[in-house]
């Protein structure tokens, strides 16, 4: 049973026992009610930083320092507010990036191109390895728009120094001839039969994907139109934004009317305590 000696002694070591005096010290002690708030219950989602999410927390506990229940409510409400902006923006970035993915853009251009609904772009139609072939045969029928093919035939040597891309068809086509390079270049009629073989392959190429380098050529342009949302998804994130902005806005009003009326009570409590002192004197 304790005596009252025991009893003496505990209330002096209460009155030594003041809580913490730094200015830190008493900032974290204020707020250690707030870690039983619904913003402790608050989790991370699968992705999310969870380091960020305590820091902003951390933050916006430092701002505000709420002292009481109704305004650990009304710091969870800005918090959360805040929480679902930065998913908003994460999402929008997110939804941005598939937009920008290959296949996503190789649609949009088909539809900006009116493109045949038989034969709709691919992502790969969109690949640098296709315009590369498309610049390269463009090439070799400038390198050969001089030489009718009929019966006038450029010596190899002139085809290996001015016009090095139909050179290095006529080489490939040497071996799908199956002949020895040195056994073919003697073969005028072979020579000639590669390289009218090789002008009409290199018109063919060009002519069936003209529309692709022309999609290809734009395909920037369509990346930079895609860094901004559309169709419904705009619509949904502005009201989505709206409303998330009515949120903060209207948590931080009702916030600083709480500490503005609660000031104003605590003012007329004051007022009235001194009042009935003078009355009482």
């Amino acid at each position: 049973m304790t005596t009252e000696a025991q009893i003496k002694a505990n209330q002096e070591n209460a009155k030594k026992s003041t809580g913490p005096t730094s200015i830190e010290g008493k900032k974290r002690s204020s707020m250690n009610a707030f870690t039983h708030g619904i913003l402790s219950n608050i989790k991370a989602l699968p992705g999310e930083d969870e380091n960020f999410m305590q820091n902003l927390r951390d933050d916006i506990l430092a701002t505000y320092q709420p002292q009481d229940a109704m305004e650990r409510c009304l710091v969870d409400r800005i918090y959360i507010a805040i929480i679902r902006q930065v998913r908003l923006c994460e999402a929008e970035a997110a939804k941005l990036k598939m937009s920008m993915r290959p296949e996503i853009l190789a649609e949009s251009l088909s539809q900006i191109l009116h493109h045949s609904t038989i034969r709709r772009f691919k992502a790969d139609d969109l690949s640098d390895e296709m315009e590369f072939n498309y610049q390269y045969y463009l090439a070799v029928t400038k390198e050969l728009e001089p030489y009718e093919l009929e019966d006038k035939l450029p010596s190899l040597s002139v085809i290996e120094t001015t016009m090095p891309k139909t050179f290095s068809l006529l080489k490939r086509k040497a071996k799908q001839f199956e002949v020895v390079w040195e056994n073919f270049r003697e073969d005028l009629n072979q020579v000639m039969k590669a390289l009218r073989e090789i002008k009409k392959e290199a018109g063919n190429h060009i002519a069936s994907t003209s529309d692709i380098h022309v999609a290809h050529s734009l395909l920037e342009d369509m990346r930079v139109i895609h860094r901004i949302p559309h169709g419904v998804d705009i619509t949904l994130m502005t009201r989505y934004q709206v409303q998330l902005d009515n949120d903060l806005y209207r948590a931080m009003n009702a916030l600083q009317k709480y500490r503005d009326n609660k000031a104003k009570l605590i003012e007329g409590e004051i007022v009235i305590d001194t009042e009935a002192a003078e009355v009482a004197a």
